[in-house]
């Protein structure tokens, strides 16, 4: 039995490290294309806070689209 949840926590990983880095990938390539396409780059993630102290939104920029999450 420990032998089959060591081989589905190793899968699990691995698959967790694919995701990973394939968001990352295109992250680095959407950054590098805004560079070129323009000159005037905007922030990849930006935020803004209520008070000093409290989140208030979250705002990433990916694919020329903003996404934006509010708290």
């Amino acid at each position: 039995m420990k032998n089959k949840n060591s081989k589905y926590l190793w899968i699990s990983m691995i698959s967790t490290i694919y995701i990973l880095a394939l968001i990352t990938g295109f992250t680095i390539v959407e950054k590098n294309a805004q560079d070129i396409i323009s000159s005037d780059s905007q922030q990849f993630l930006s935020y803004t806070l209520k008070d000093n102290f409290f989140l208030e939104s979250v705002k990433i920029h990916f694919m020329g689209k903003n996404i934006v999450f509010n708290f």
